[in-house]
């Protein structure tokens, strides 16, 4: 997409990376997971290491790449076919997507996740400190 080619830098012609996992509660898929990242940073990256361990936490035992920052944007969307049929659920059903960019601490991006999750899985805590109901 435009949004991922102008976060990463790349042009039409630039090649990406990409990972896609699928996360069982109870043998029942829940969680889909892509990662976008440059190719640069693929080369650490094995099928078998995303299967155990989280990206970020293998790029930097790898690599020694740390986050400096991150955005994260959550949003209740319709399930697309294709994540559908990961999550085997239907079409249009009712998902929480979670968006992450990650920039290195050079400030240079280093990758962007989706993270989506069946909504009758999900639920979302927050802890709230009395002091700042005063500020609502």
């Amino acid at each position: 997409s435009k949004d991922l080619q102008n976060f990463l830098g790349l042009s039409n012609e630039d090649e990406i990376a990409f990972s896609r996992r699928i996360r069982l509660l109870k043998g029942v898929p829940i969680w889909f997971l892509e990662n976008f990242f440059s190719l640069d940073t693929a080369r650490y990256l094995s099928k078998r290491d995303l299967s155990k361990k989280p990206l970020l936490k293998i790029l930097k035992e790898k690599a020694g790449i740390k986050v400096g920052r991150g955005e994260m944007y959550l949003e209740a969307v319709p399930a697309e076919y294709d994540v559908a049929e990961f999550l085997h659920c239907q079409a249009y059903d009712p998902l929480f997507h979670i968006q992450v960019y990650y920039w290195l601490p050079s400030g240079e991006p280093l990758e962007v996740a989706n993270a989506f999750l069946r909504a009758e899985y999900f639920k979302y805590k927050i802890d709230l400190d009395p002091e700042g109901f005063e500020n609502i």
